[in-house]
């Protein structure tokens, strides 16, 4: 198309001829002519007139504002192409138009050929600066689009040159290293930005591998130190830029803190690792099932009570491959229940197998929820409480015996309960009434009636035991009185049982009260007998020891009347041993064991009564070695006589032709056997003396005796005389 069509010049001369020989060669060359006589009057007509394509402008406007000054002010509200026209030198019309966009200067004396040429260069280059402007418009619209665009990422962006230097970057990134704004960045390279040496060597080394290998790299994890000091994790990915040519000229890097993200992934990992610890060592069962009850996932126990070896053998199964119909029948009901309302299920119930004895389980079965609420599925947790349960059954079976057996017993339990070290409550069992007359509700009335009812001489005597109780002493049972509602004295027993907190401190104790007032009455009937029966006894013992005293007197007396000597001694013999016989009934009597004595008290006393017969008996020392043990009153009679005849053989024979002599007792116990040995130090036995053939009635009389206690006796003669007589106890 012609430059010259349609286009429209306001030519600016002040001097008119010239402005009248110039308009109408610009008309001839096709244009339209506006014409202003000043540079005022150019600004008014440039303003008003919108048809204006072009200014041919004098540069010397004489008085008033000048040619460069009027330029300004009207390319100030337009844009249009401007050609000065110049009476004057190059230099001082650059000076003088410093700052104004022209498109030509063309002489005055220049012919309307070349002027024609400078307008039409003046348009081209005009349309061609417009349509380059109109580019850089697109081109900064689009780099500030770019950068709003990446400015809104939450990312951290920046792009280096191929020597790792900053390009550019977004907002983000700009504040993270306290930059003014983006542009701050430019120039710059991590050294400026980062603090650790080998952080900063990692990330150009990253880039190098990135532009050299013109592969991208994406995910990359890795730890930053921030200016701040917080070390963050980063995840980054890092893309070759590339020229016009293909080549890579540089790297765009896009980072994301995630910190708190690496934070809740751990945090989720270690709910993970507890919630695998607690599937895997909990006792108790644990399930999750989807919607129609099968089974998503179950703890060890879990897969071990259905006789899975891992959990890959469950899931997807449901209870009706375990259990029997009836009862998978009635767990899928409460899961559907559950999946239906949403409602928690807490139950005791049987669970029934087709190969194993049932068991027992309390369960807690609850809704499974995704993240949004929907309930997907079910959970639970049941424990085995067969044992329990068994426990339960045989404790209600035993309470029930207890209540029985309390109920139809005349004795009662009352229990009182401590606070401080103090009884702040007390409660009596419902057969309280038949040992005291009075009922639970008048005990719980007057909590001072149980301590009323003691009889006043029987006080002291419980309060020492109470207060022994709370002392927390072990405490034997107390007997004392009480008196009825009905006025009876009643005996009884209050044996206490003391219950502690899980400190040790006592919290209560029971005392359990038993009538013994008919056990009281029956001990003082038999200490009444046994009184009778003493006096009975001494009245006994009196008359038999008077007798037999009588009896030795009698003896002795009707010795001493005899002439014959043999008789006389017959005579003496036998008050010796009635005397032997009176020794053995006071140790008898004397002992409180009437069936046995024992021989340490006995046998030495008795020695000591036949000696104190004989005149002689100061000059004989007794040594006494008899060990303590029981003997039966059947063996004390025949051992006395024994004992008797051989102590008073050796007072008549033994020390004949000599003042006196020693006289050796010895007793002890050998397993069974009894085994007793007399010896003396005197002449010994005749010489050819017999003792089993002896015909003297002493002698005869210790065999006789030996044979009733099944014994054996040995006379021996050793510097003296040795007997030792053994028998079984």
């Amino acid at each position: 198309m012609d430059e010259r069509s349609k286009k429209t010049i306001l030519l600016v001369e002040v001097e008119a001829p010239a402005a009248s020989g110039l308009r109408p060669s610009l008309e001839k060359c096709g244009y339209e002519v506006v014409t202003a006589g000043s540079g005022e009057e150019a600004i008014k007509a440039a303003g008003g007139n919108a048809s204006v394509d072009l200014i041919l402008m004098d540069f010397d406007l004489g008085e008033g504002i000048d040619g460069a000054e009027t330029a300004r002010r009207i390319l100030q509200g337009r844009s249009l192409p401007l050609i000065y026209l110049s009476g004057g030198t190059e230099p001082e019309l650059a000076a003088k138009t410093e700052g104004t966009n022209f498109y030509g200067c063309v002489s005055k004396s220049s012919g309307i050929a070349l002027l024609d040429a400078s307008i039409r260069m003046a348009f081209r280059l005009f349309e061609a600066d417009r349509a380059a402007s109109k580019t850089q418009c697109k081109l900064e619209a689009t780099i500030n689009m770019f950068q709003a665009v990446l400015d809104s990422m939450p990312q951290y962006i920046c792009w280096k040159d191929r020597n790792s230097v900053f390009l550019g970057c977004n907002m983000n990134h700009a504040r993270l290293f306290n930059l003014l704004d983006t542009d701050a960045v430019i120039g710059k390279t991590d050294w400026d930005l980062h603090r650790d040496r080998e952080e900063i060597e990692k990330y150009i080394k990253d880039d190098m591998a990135v532009m050299e290998g013109d592969a991208a790299r994406y995910h990359i994890l890795e730890k930053a130190h921030y200016p701040n000091g917080k070390q963050r994790w980063l995840e980054t990915n890092k893309v070759p830029i590339h020229g016009a040519d293909g080549g890579v000229e540089g790297i765009m890097i896009a980072y994301s803190d995630i910190t708190e993200k690496r934070k809740m992934e751990e945090a989720l990992e270690q709910e993970q690792y507890f919630l695998r610890a607690l599937m895997d060592t909990s006792p108790d069962h644990i399930y999750f099932k989807d919607r129609e009850s099968r089974f998503l996932r179950a703890s060890k126990s879990q897969c071990e009570q259905f006789g899975c070896g891992d959990l890959s053998e469950m899931i997807g199964r449901t209870d009706f491959d375990f259990f029997t119909i009836e009862h998978a029948q009635q767990a899928y009901d409460d899961e559907q229940t559950i999946v239906g309302t949403g409602q928690t299920v807490i139950k005791e119930e049987k669970e029934t197998w087709s190969d194993r004895p049932d068991s027992w389980v309390y369960s807690i079965k609850m809704p499974l929820r995704d993240k949004k609420g929907n309930i997907v599925g079910t959970f639970g947790i049941s424990r085995d409480i067969s044992e329990l349960r068994k426990t339960r059954e045989a404790l209600r079976e035993s309470n029930e015996r207890y209540h029985g057996i309390i109920e139809r017993m005349s004795d009662y339990i009352f229990t009182a309960y401590l606070k401080d070290g103090k009884i702040v409550e007390t409660s009596h069992g419902a057969a309280c009434v038949s040992v005291t007359g009075y009922r639970t509700e008048e005990f719980n009335a007057n909590p001072y009636l149980w301590y009323e009812m003691i009889l006043p001489e029987d006080r002291e005597l419980v309060n020492e035991h109470t207060r022994r109780i709370l002392s927390g002493q072990a405490t034997d049972a107390v007997e004392h009185r009480i008196r009825r509602k009905d006025g009876q004295v009643r005996w009884i027993q209050n044996t206490p049982v003391l219950h502690r907190d899980p400190e040790g401190r006592l919290a209560s104790y029971d005392g359990i009260i038993v009538d013994i007032t008919e056990r009281k009455l029956a001990e003082d009937e038999v200490k009444k007998l046994l009184l009778e029966k003493e006096i009975l006894l001494k009245e006994v013992h009196h008359r038999i020891k008077n007798n037999m005293s009588t009896i030795g007197s009698l003896l002795s007396l009707q010795a001493a009347s005899q002439p014959d000597p043999k008789v006389k001694k017959a005579l003496d013999d036998a008050g010796s041993r009635v005397q032997s016989m009176m020794v053995l009934y006071d140790r008898l009597y004397q002992s409180t064991n009437f069936l046995s004595v024992n021989a340490k008290d006995y046998l030495p006393a008795l020695v000591g009564e036949i000696l104190g017969n004989f005149p002689n008996s100061p000059t004989v020392r007794i040594e006494s070695k008899v060990e303590a043990f029981e003997l039966s009153s059947k063996a004390l009679q025949p051992l006395g006589i024994i004992i008797n005849e051989l102590v008073t053989n050796i007072m008549k024979y033994a020390f004949e032709g000599r003042p006196g002599g020693t006289i050796s007792l010895s007793a002890s116990l050998k397993g069974s056997r009894v085994h007793i040995e007399v010896r003396d130090d005197g002449i010994g036995l005749p010489e050819g003396g017999d003792f089993k053939n002896s015909a003297g009635f002493g002698l005869m009389l210790i065999r006789m005796l030996t044979q009733q206690l099944d014994g054996e006796l040995r006379m021996l003669s050793e510097n003296g005389t040795r007997v030792v007589l053994e028998f079984e106890k």
